[in-house]
């Protein structure tokens, strides 16, 4: 038999029966990070104080972020249109 390469002797030790432990508040922050109108409330929220803070490097940001969802828009209504006339 080899030599186990070191990243795998803790997972060699652990039972598979084992469930995992919870922890307090893991899953609020889970649904707090997952959720898409509580994600948007705590970028909204950087950004803003961010922009209290550091003014210039938040207008290029939210510039660079603007132009992304731009781009993102184009996108999407050009695979709708392409989705239509090819139907």
């Amino acid at each position: 038999m080899g030599i186990s390469p070191t990243w795998m002797v803790p997972a060699l030790r652990q039972n598979p029966t084992e469930t995992p432990r919870e922890e307090p508040g893991r899953e609020t922050a889970g649904e707090l990070i997952s959720s898409p109108f509580c994600l948007s409330v705590w970028i909204v929220t950087t950004l803003t104080g961010a922009r209290s803070i550091w003014p210039e490097t938040t207008r290029t940001v939210t510039g660079a972020l603007t132009a992304l969802a731009f781009s993102d828009a184009l996108q999407f209504g050009h695979s709708a249109l392409s989705q239509r006339a090819d139907s």
